[in-house]
């Protein structure tokens, strides 16, 4: 057997796997929000700058939704938009759980992780209350997990947000141009009529 870190992941390969794209997908999810913010402000750089120039997921996800949030309520999208922020949350929650955790199996539990963090918090007397406060994983629940992943991303998530975002632009730039060729032609108007009231 390959020596590793985590021989757990090796005795439930599945879980391993999908629990590893959850951990590593999640990045991706940021860098689409990311680009939700580049579509308001139009500057890559200080997107990456304001979202990634400090860790922290959470920081992140207030920071985006607080740049987006005027444009995307004028656009009218602002019950999408809180939707899919608070998608992205649980998908945080998801993730931090998973990469903050310590993992072990049993024959007859099958994979299991602790989350120390939260346990920390909590009154630990011995090995036996440290156990009782594991949590049971299996595939159908991580399957149904990485499913929710791509929420923020297709099912009116964040490329959907950054198209509606667009076309609402395009409706304003459209009815901006409207309003310039009609006062151009009412100023047009006006010139004819002072010319004809003078002769």
């Amino acid at each position: 057997m390959t020596e590793t870190v985590l021989p757990s992941f090796l005795r439930f390969r599945e879980e391993g796997l999908i629990i590893g794209r959850i951990l590593a997908g999640y990045g991706e999810l940021e860098f689409e929000m990311c680009d939700c913010v580049f579509a308001i402000n139009n500057d890559l750089d200080s997107s990456i700058r304001q979202l990634f120039g400090r860790r922290g997921e959470l920081r992140r996800i207030k920071i985006a939704e607080e740049l987006m949030k005027a444009q995307y309520e004028a656009a009218g999208l602002a019950a999408p938009h809180r939707a899919i922020m608070e998608d992205m949350d649980w998908c945080r929650q998801v993730r931090n759980q998973y990469a903050h955790c310590n993992w072990y199996d049993r024959e007859n539990e099958g994979l299991c992780f602790i989350d120390l963090e939260a346990t920390a918090k909590r009154t630990i007397t011995n090995a036996t209350s440290l156990i009782e406060r594991r949590h049971r994983i299996d595939v159908p629940l991580l399957t149904e997990q990485e499913a929710f992943f791509l929420r923020p991303l297709i099912e009116s998530g964040l490329e959907e947000l950054q198209i509606m975002l667009s076309d609402y632009r395009k409706k304003c730039h459209n009815l901006a141009s409207t309003i310039r060729l009609m006062a151009v032609h009412c100023q047009g108007k006006r010139a004819t009529a002072s010319t004809s009231a003078a002769l």
